[in-house]
């Protein structure tokens, strides 16, 4: 077995014509960091006609062309790092200042982008990394390819299952319209910058990543879905990383199996909405931590940039520094990580927030604004978690803990969703997932002293305690996502380990017994999300069905709706699908707004009544009942003309 980190305290020698090599190599990286920063500073200056950019390249250009042929007069490799680390720094406090006076928003993210370029050029600088041409040299083990293999039909079989209908299946919520909207007003140029805060105050980044795809495939579905799709596909990838070099292989390749057909994770690809990103961001951290080597500071302030950028995504990612600090304080105890190592992370952190920090401190309540609505200490949350309009706090809090841990839990065993995004009957995992979680989870206290499974404990605890446990309407698969990748681990690490009791048994037999247990896995999820998820109230069905309807009507036609008192012209899907231009008519008095030529007046059972005065105003028109999937009407739609 693998663990998580291995110590090396083995001294290597350098001869002096390595130490020349290295320094070639330092220069020659320097150098290519330079040319890019001003082949992209100087152009964007001359194009906005932005003098501070201008300067700033031609800075930079004075240093690149102040070197020799063989580099720099810096005489070491780590004198070259410092200057780098200068730059990163001087780009760092730039991005801070220009935050603080506000000056010309467009400018910042590029010096901000310039900072953690340099940062990363100055740490691989510092450890001393291989040229491109050593890396491309390098002759790489079959075993590499072989491992490569396996996976790819896992990659498959879950880009599949993210793609299959993916414009209307789950049916377009709200959320995602609003999203959609802001993505829209990215690329009309209206949108906020992208280190500032969008829609509800989420970070603005995640605008700007579904912006290009509106701008390709449209107003659609598709459109503001297709980015979560890829970044659920490459959540695949690295917890095979993790589960392999933590455990083995097979408990790699088991655990993105689990997470490949999950039925939650695939349903978290498929809306586009930024939930799904904070996955990823926690799997990278881990990822690029696995990467560390003994006295070597690259990884460590990679993870710490990972941690950073994490912040500009999902409000769960808020988990991911508390996460690891934990992990990191561990390490520290167990003598596994060096100040050095910890302090690089912690600047990669501050480097890649810093932005998004500043522009907190200057509006601290678009922080804490979601946290305090869904924090659970509020004397109404308190009384809806434990159904009694009496409970308070502190009297209550036991029974309080006992409800909101129960709750959590039992979303890895049959509780369902509580949250507006998923069905409130299917539980996060299928049954054979939640068997195998269960008894990693044995297995991992059992082995407690190794690391790996004190890491993975403490994730889960973590993220059970602050994303479920403190927040209302638990369980919340929003919230609780960012834990499920280590039921797949530990699900993987089960099998790993309960297939080494039938070593004796032959090759095809073991094989043979892995394939059929995936295959039954994914057919359990498979029929979770394609067939019984299809038949769950979903909150999204009225909205979408009648956004859907209006984007079908004519393009000079008035469309009105009468969706009171859930559904208004201002509901995200219908901005998003149609435009701006539906009116909501939701009293007698407003059927004067009808002005003359053709309508659309679209209507949810409460507005019946309204409708049928409607309708008998401007009889001469077409009246449509939608159903929804049991037979009952969801809305109705009248289509006249004045």
């Amino acid at each position: 077995m693998l663990n998580l980190w291995s110590a090396c305290n083995t001294p290597k020698l350098t001869s002096p014509e390595d130490s020349s090599a290295e320094m070639k190599n330092a220069s020659t990286i320097q150098r290519t960091v330079l040319l890019g920063l001003c082949l992209l500073l100087v152009p964007i200056g001359i194009a906005n006609n932005n003098l501070l950019l201008l300067g700033v390249g031609v800075l930079l250009s004075i240093l690149l062309f102040n070197s020799t042929r063989d580099g720099f007069s810096v005489p070491s490799v780590q004198q070259n790092a410092l200057v780098l680390y200068g730059l990163a720094g001087f780009f760092l406090l730039l991005t801070i200042a220009l935050k603080l006076w506000n000056i010309e928003n467009t400018v910042i993210p590029w010096v901000w982008i310039a900072s953690i370029v340099l940062f990363m050029a100055a740490v691989w600088q510092a450890d001393g990394r291989p040229s491109l041409e050593e890396t491309l040299a390098k002759k790489r083990k079959p075993s590499a390819l072989i491992r490569i293999l396996q996976l790819t039909p896992v990659i498959w079989v879950g880009w599949a299952l993210r793609l299959t209908n993916l414009e209307t299946v789950p049916t377009l919520h709200g959320d995602e319209g609003e999203m959609g909207v802001f993505a829209l007003n990215v690329l009309s140029g209206n949108a906020p910058p992208m280190t500032a805060v969008g829609w509800l105050h989420h970070p603005a980044l995640f605008h700007y990543l579904q912006a290009p795809f509106v701008g390709i495939f449209g107003r659609t579905g598709f459109a503001i879905r297709y980015p979560s799709v890829i970044i659920g596909i490459l959540c695949i990838p690295f917890i095979y990383y993790i589960g392999k070099r933590s455990f083995g292989p097979i408990a790699g390749w088991m655990a993105a199996w689990l997470l490949a057909v999950s039925h939650l994770h695939i349903h978290w690809s498929r809306i586009g909405l930024n939930n799904i990103y904070s996955v990823l961001a926690i799997l990278v951290c881990f990822y690029c931590i696995l990467r560390a080597k003994p006295n070597k500071i690259m990884a460590y302030a990679y993870t710490g940039i990972a941690i950073g950028l994490a912040q500009y995504l999902y409000f769960g990612s808020r988990l991911i520094p508390v996460i690891f600090g934990v992990v990191v304080l561990l390490l520290l105890f167990r003598k596994l990580a060096s100040l050095e190592q910890i302090l690089a992370m912690i600047v990669g952190a501050i480097i890649a927030l810093a932005p998004l920090a500043t522009f907190y401190i200057l509006e601290p309540n678009t922080f804490s604004s979601r946290t305090d609505r869904v924090a659970i200490f509020s004397d109404v949350n308190v009384q809806q978690a434990l159904n009694d309009p009496t409970a308070s706090l502190p009297a209550d809090l036991f029974p309080l803990i006992s409800v909101q841990l129960q709750r959590n839990l039992g979303y890895f065993i049959q509780h369902g969703d509580r949250s507006a995004f998923y069905a409130h009957e299917i539980p996060g995992i299928d049954l054979l997932t939640a068997a195998l979680f269960w008894l990693g989870l044995g297995l991992a206290l059992a082995k407690i002293k190794r690391l790996p499974e004190q890491v993975l404990l403490l994730w889960f605890a973590l993220g059970i305690a602050l994303g479920g446990m403190l927040t209302n309407d638990a369980p919340n698969s929003p919230r609780l996502l960012i834990v499920f990748p280590v039921a797949y681990l530990l699900g993987g690490y089960v099998v790993q380990h309960v297939g080494s009791f039938f070593n004796g048994y032959s090759r095809p037999v073991r094989l043979g017994s892995l394939i059929g247990l995936a295959f039954m896995i994914g057919v359990l999820n498979t029929t979770v999300y394609y067939k019984e998820l299809p038949t769950q109230p979903l909150r999204s069905w009225q909205g979408d069905a009648m956004a859907r309807e209006v984007k079908t009507a004519a393009a000079d036609a008035q469309v009105f709706v009468l969706g009171a008192p859930n559904i208004y012209a201002g509901y995200g899907t219908f901005l998003f699908l149609r435009g701006p231009d539906p009116q909501d008519l939701n009293t007698p008095d407003q059927l004067s707004l009808i002005e003359e030529g053709d309508f659309m007046a679209i209507a949810v059972p409460a507005q019946f009544q309204l409708l049928a005065d409607l309708q008998a105003e401007y009889p001469d028109g077409t009246l449509e009942t939608k159903l929804d999937h049991v037979g009952n009407p969801m809305y109705k739609v009248y289509r006249a003309t004045r």
